[in-house]
C-alpha cells in the first residue's frame, strides 16, 4: 500500500548533508511537518516547498521537550486532520520520538528498546541475558572506579562513552596508566562536547553553538575488552520484529588509538561463514534489545573468538551508508523507514539478492 499523502513529523532535521532525505520524503508525496530550532537551516525547505510545515523549537533533552513536542504535534494532527508518523534521522532525538510515538499511537520501537539500545552498557546486559557472545565490560561512574574496571577486563581494552555518538571518547587503553589518564581527558571531552543539529559534536568549554550535551546523555564511560579482528557494518530493516534486509559492508583497519575511520567496501569479501555468523549475531542483537521495527545500522568484528558486536544504531547509519545500499543493492533505506514509519508494509525483496555493482570508499583524516 502506498503511503502517499501520509503526515509526517520529523524531530530535529539534522545537518544540511541531511536535506536528500527531505526530498526523497517529498517524492513519496508525504505530508512533512519539521519541529526544530528557529536557527535551523531547514526552515528554508517550506520555502522551497519541500516540506509543508516548519515548527520552530528548541529541543533539548528528552524530559523538557516531550510536553512542548506533544503540544505540536496535537496542533499538527488537529490543522492536517490526520499523524501518520514520528520520526527523526538524528541520534540523540531517537528516545525523544519513542516516547511521542507511543503517546501518539502511530508505529515505532518502545522507549525501553531505544533506551537498551543508546547505552552501551545497557546493550551488554541485554546481550548476555539472551545468551549473545559479549565482551568484558565495566562501568566507570567515578574515579575509584578505573582500578576495578581495570582489574576487572584486563588489557588491551577500550573505552567509550556509554551514549556517545561520532567515534567521541572511543579510545584503545594498553595500561593502568593509560585508563586512568585517558579516562580524566575523555571527561573533560564530554563535558566540552555540543548537541548541534540532534548530534555530538566536540568543543570547547564555553562554546555558545548548540547546547551541551551534559543536558542530553549520561556522561558515564565505559570499559570493555579490546576487540580483533575485521569490522564490519550490517544495515537491518525490521518490520514487526523480523529482519526483511541485511546487507553487510567490511570497515578498513581504523587509526588507532581513537580508531578514525579510514574508508569501506560493499560487499562484503569475508568468507561467507564469517558473514553468515555475523549477520545472524547482528540480528539477533537488535532482537535482543526489543527493536521491532525501522531501520538500524550494527556494527561488529569478526574476531578470533568469533563474531561480537560493537552497538546497535537505532537508526539508518550515517555518512556514505544511504548511497551505498542504494547502488550495490538497489535499496533505498530512507524510503524504507518512511514506508515503516508511517504505517506501510516493507516491500518484499528476494533473500538471494545480487550486487548491482562493487564499491569502495575512503576516509581522509586530517
Amino acid at each position: 500500500a502506498t503511503v502517499a499523502g501520509r503526515v509526517v513529523v520529523f524531530l530535529t532535521a539534522g545537518y544540511e548533508g541531511k536535506r536528500f532525505i527531505f526530498e526523497i520524503a517529498r517524492k513519496m508525496n508525504l505530508r512533512v511537518v519539521i519541529i526544530d530550532s528557529q536557527e535551523s537551516w531547514s526552515q528554508q525547505l517550506l520555502e522551497e516547498g519541500v516540506i509543508e510545515k516548519f515548527i520552530p523549537m528548541e529541543i533539548t533533552d528528552m524530559d523538557l521537550s516531550y510536553l512542548p513536542c506533544v503540544e505540536a504535534i496535537q496542533g499538527v494532527k488537529e490543522n492536517f486532520g490526520q499523524l501518520d508518523g514520528i520520526v527523526s534521522f538524528a541520534e540523540l532525538a531517537q528516545q525523544l520520538v519513542a516516547k511521542l510515538c507511543d503517546h501518539f499511537q502511530v508505529p515505532g520501537n518502545s522507549l525501553q528498546s531505544v533506551n537498551a539500545a543508546r547505552d552501551k552498557y545497557q546493550s551488554r546486559d541485554a546481550w548476555e541475558t539472551a545468551g549473545l557472545p559479549t565482551p568484558k565490560h565495566y562501568l566507570i561512574k567515578e574515579e575509584e572506579h578505573i582500578p576495578l574496571a581495570g582489574e576487572h577486563v584486563g588489557f588491551p581494552a577500550v573505552i567509550k562513552p556509554i551514549f556517545g555518538a561520532a567515534s567521541i571518547g572511543v579510545v584503545r587503553v594498553d595500561s593502568m596508566e593509560q585508563l586512568h589518564t585517558q579516562v580524566m581527558k575523555v571527561r573533560q571531552q564530554l563535558l566540552s562536547a555540543r548537541v548541534i543539529n540532534g548530534a555530538l559534536q566536540e568543543g570547547i568549554i564555553g562554546d555558545d553553538e548548540g547546547c551541551d550535551a551534559a543536558a542530553w546523555i549520561d556522561l558515564s564511560i565505559m570499559m570493555e575488552q579490546y576487540l580483533d579482528g575485521p569490522e564490519v557494518d550490517v544495515d537491518i530493516i525490521m518490520a514487526d520484529g523480523e529482519s526483511v534486509y541485511e546487507a553487510m559492508a567490511d570497515n578498513w583497519p581504523t587509526i588507532e588509538p581513537y580508531f578514525n575511520e579510514t574508508g569501506s567496501n560493499c560487499p562484503s569479501i569475508l568468507p561467507q561463514y564469517q558473514q553468515d555468523e555475523l549477520r545472524d549475531l547482528a540480528v539477533a542483537s537488535v532482537k535482543a534489545l526489543g527493536l521491532t521495527m525501522g531501520v538500524f545500522h550494527v556494527e561488529g568484528k569478526y574476531t578470533t573468538h568469533g563474531p561480537r558486536i560493537i552497538e546497535v544504531n537505532c537508526r539508518m547509519g550515517g555518512g556514505p551508508v544511504h548511497l551505498i545500499n542504494q547502488l550495490v543493492w538497489g535499496v533505498d533505506l530512507v524510503v524504507e523507514q518512511m514506508i515503516l514509519s508511517c504505517g506501510g508494509e516493507p516491500r518484499e525483496r528476494s533473500p538471494n539478492m545480487e550486487p548491482l555493482c562493487n564499491i569502495a570508499e575512503y576516509s581522509m583524516n586530517s
